[in-house]
């Protein structure tokens, strides 16, 4: 009887000595992997910050070669580097309107970071300036409710007020700021070449072969082209591709019209490239998210509650109580007596509204064309006209200018502002086309 007791109990204790070594094998098998997953973990976190930084590296890279003035073609180019710390890395420049576009991939490892970032000039000197004009005419003549708060820099007479059609000047101070007389014209000087080359550029798009639209519809209500970088897809559209129904359309693409055009609802993603060989309407609830747009014929901007993008044409643009967010972009580019730059009552911009002349010429009497921001427009950042301006609305930037017009029955009025306000302390910093230097310093205005 005593050995079947100690029979037993030394199987109780067996049994429960390898309940105890499965327990802590257990712990141990818990503790490793714990051990093991979180070293893993603190890898992959070291991988992905290395990645990251490598692809950082890759901007700033792409943003030092800006400076020695190299410029991307209009296609995306691809480049693989080795940076500093001997990380490879896949960049990708392209010229996007008048800014750039630009990514930086690298993989380290199973990390992966990519940044893609539109660039833009860095706030150049001149913009410290709320106005700029040439120096070359007479004094710059304030009247009416004009306000210029900011430094200002016009020719040796300077600035002047007087009473026009019954109405005197009503401010206490002629400039709200220094007024730097001189002989020199401190306008910035634009890069020509660079505005025909972009110009031609989309004009050439109508000389290509398209292909078709058909193969690249998700649904009723999505047209989806190869993600960006890919080269841009270029399909033919008309009034009836889109209809009334709510669109989207994104990736790489450079959507073709050879007729008047009119957009409703729809809206365009960042990649996206849209000409017209007509007049072009964009209204409604159309949405313009950081598109490139162009028409040879007149673009009209109406009731467009939101949205950013760059608009072309070699006519007019328009805006009707349009808002545009920064950073957007109007730019005409014509040779014609009558082209128009025009802001109407209850638009806003924010960014640069810039008037520029095809064979431009000095002399006055063959001017052509002008930038008018009327009374109840606002802009924020640059107003750019290289031939007259008339300012009604509000500039919380800066004006640069030959010189100011309006017209009052039976007079023409130059150089003279009528209720204008340019207040250059309320724009903080502000980035700009990529128009103005030789050798740019660029910055990054976005990430997408």
């Amino acid at each position: 009887m005593f050995k079947n007791i100690v029979t037993s109990q030394r199987g109780s204790v067996l049994l429960t000595v390898l309940l105890l070594s499965m327990v802590i094998s257990g712990l141990i098998l818990t503790l490793l992997t714990g051990s093991l997953f979180q070293q893993r973990s603190v890898l992959y976190r070291q991988d992905q910050i290395r990645a990251k930084y490598a692809a950082e590296s890759g901007i700033e890279e792409i943003l030092a070669e800006a400076y020695t003035g190299r410029l991307p073609g209009f296609f995306p180019k691809v480049e693989h580097r080795i940076i500093a710390t001997n990380e490879k890395i896949q960049t990708v420049i392209q010229r996007w309107g008048l800014l750039q576009r630009a990514s930086s991939r690298s993989k380290i490892h199973r990390s992966e970071h990519t940044i893609i970032a539109t660039l833009a000039l860095a706030q150049p000197d001149f913009m410290t300036h709320g106005l700029i004009v040439n120096p070359a005419y007479p004094s710059l003549i304030v009247t009416g409710d004009t306000r210029l708060i900011g430094n200002v820099a016009v020719g040796p007479q300077g600035v002047k007020k007087a009473v026009t059609r019954g109405r005197p000047y009503t401010g206490d101070k002629l400039v709200y700021g220094e007024i730097n007389r001189s002989r020199e014209d401190r306008r910035p000087d634009v890069d020509y070449p660079l505005v025909r080359t972009l110009f031609d550029f989309f004009d050439d798009q109508f000389r290509m072969s398209a292909e078709s639209i058909d193969d690249y519809w998700v649904g009723d209500s999505i047209l989806k082209f190869p993600k960006w970088p890919a080269r841009p897809i270029l399909v033919d559209i008309n009034n009836d591709t889109f209809g009334d129904r709510e669109l989207t359309v994104n990736g790489s693409v450079i959507l073709r019209a050879e007729e008047d055009l009119t957009l409703n609802n729809i809206k365009l993603g960042p990649y996206v490239q849209l000409i017209c060989k007509k007049q072009l309407s964009i209204s409604g609830s159309a949405r313009i998210d950081g598109a490139v747009v162009y028409a040879k014929g007149r673009v009209l901007l109406k009731n467009v509650k939101t949205g950013k993008g760059q608009f072309f044409s070699r006519s007019n643009i328009h805006l009707i109580k349009a808002k545009l967010n920064y950073p957007s972009i109007l730019a005409t580019y014509s040779d014609k007596e009558d082209v128009l730059l025009e802001l109407s009552a209850g638009s806003s911009v924010e960014g640069s509204a810039l008037l520029l002349t095809d064979r431009f010429t000095p002399f006055p009497r063959q001017l052509r064309g002008k930038l008018l921001i009327h009374k109840g427009a606002r802009l924020f950042g640059l107003a750019f006209s290289d031939n007259l301006c008339e300012l009604a609305g509000e500039v919380n930037g800066t004006v640069i200018t030959d010189r100011f017009h309006f017209y009052s029955s039976p007079t023409d009025y130059y150089n003279r502002i009528m209720d204008g306000r340019i207040e250059r302390r309320l724009l903080k910093q502000m980035e700009l086309p990529l128009l103005f230097e030789e050798k740019p310093i660029l910055t990054v205005v976005e990430r997408l």
